[in-house]
């Protein structure tokens, strides 16, 4: 089972305070139309997937209540079954590359959340799904991002950081602040420092990389590496 590893005053800082958590309606996913007939809201879903994601795609968790927690976890175990409804029902039919690479892409962060909540096999599953995603369209810097910041908060450093070079090589800009905290895990400040001032550069409106930038630079943040 893979660990996840915390940086705890650096991701404290990357955390932005998460608004309260909004759980999934699934009765409000279910469409009538004006024949009778009924149907799932795909796009509806798919929002509650990157709500859901908001608050706990990175790890610590981001919620402002155990209870708005404990609904998440209830809404992860939900939704997978309703992304495994979706595969084996409404997607036997041929649908277009780009929206199979989107379904794809929210079932892999389902995983990804199940991870942070420890359930077991989670992570395994995500990798598969994103090992996918990344043959499917290997010029996607962002995808590999995305996958890069997954692998370093499972503590799979290696991997995490070819995949984020890859990243970077892409154009992927935001591959340089999972680099930072990458640099921070392995003691190199200087780094950290050389990746968020790049990272500042595309995204200068992003206060909590800039208060970490600062607080590196004053030596104020003391980072201490956790596994959970």
């Amino acid at each position: 089972m893979f660990t996840k590893t915390a940086l705890a005053a650096a991701l404290a800082l990357s955390c932005a305070l998460a608004a309260p958590y909004e759980p999934y309606d699934h009765d409000a996913m279910i469409k009538t139309a004006p024949d009778g007939s009924r149907a799932l809201d795909i796009g509806g879903i798919y929002r509650s997937v990157d709500n859901l994601c908001a608050h706990a795609c990175e790890y610590p968790l981001n919620f402002d209540s155990e209870k708005d927690a404990e609904a998440a976890y209830r809404d992860a175990r939900a939704l997978e079954e309703i992304f495994k409804f979706l595969s084996q029902e409404l997607f036997k039919k041929d649908i277009d590359a780009k929206d199979r690479y989107e379904f794809e892409h929210k079932f892999a962060r389902i995983y990804v959340i199940q991870h942070n909540f420890d359930i077991k096999g989670a992570a395994e599953k995500a990798d598969a799904l994103y090992d996918k995603l990344v043959q499917e369209e290997p010029k996607n810097g962002e995808i590999r991002t995305e996958y890069g910041e997954f692998l370093l908060n499972s503590s799979r450093d290696q991997k995490a950081q070819q995949m984020l070079s890859s990243a970077l090589e892409l154009g992927s800009m935001r591959a340089h602040h999972a680099l930072a905290l990458f640099s921070l895990m392995h003691d190199d400040k200087e780094g950290a420092i050389k990746h968020l001032q790049t990272y500042l550069e595309a995204y200068p409106k992003n206060s909590s990389a800039a208060q970490l930038l600062e607080g590196l630079k004053s030596s104020n943040i003391k980072i201490e590496k956790k596994q959970q």
